[in-house]
């Protein structure tokens, strides 16, 4: 079974707040992003390719609409009445500090955020 198999430790250098950040941040979208009559479902996936970490937040809210989609790394960017638009430009600088990317794809079936983190090697 997929879903079950253990994946091995994975380290990657970022701060314990930074990391907390980039979760919440992310989460909190995907619930405001609940559609109307539909219970949201908020997945949270972790995986290794190659040498990186892959974290993927996955929904099943209403995506992101079309017209913003350019815009949702801008600082002060925000379609909330309260906020201040900061929430995906900090994650984005955070994960751009640790030398990653993140990315999204995004549809009215959901939205998934995938963020690519080097993993730390001591060696």
């Amino acid at each position: 079974d997929a879903s079950s198999r253990r994946l091995d430790s994975l380290y990657v250098l970022i701060d314990r707040t930074h990391l907390t950040r980039v979760l919440n941040n992310l989460i909190n979208n995907s619930l405001q992003a609940q559609k109307d009559n539909t219970p949201i479902s908020v997945n949270i996936e972790i995986d290794k390719k190659d040498k990186n970490c892959i974290i993927r937040v996955t929904d099943n809210g209403t995506g992101i609409p079309m017209e913003i989609q350019n815009r949702i790394f801008e600082p002060n960017f925000t379609t909330k009445s309260s906020g201040t638009g900061l929430g995906l430009a900090m994650v984005k600088k955070i994960v751009d500090d640790l030398k990653g990317k993140i990315n999204y794809t995004t549809s009215i079936k959901g939205t998934v955020f995938e963020i690519i983190i080097p993993i730390y090697n001591n060696n």
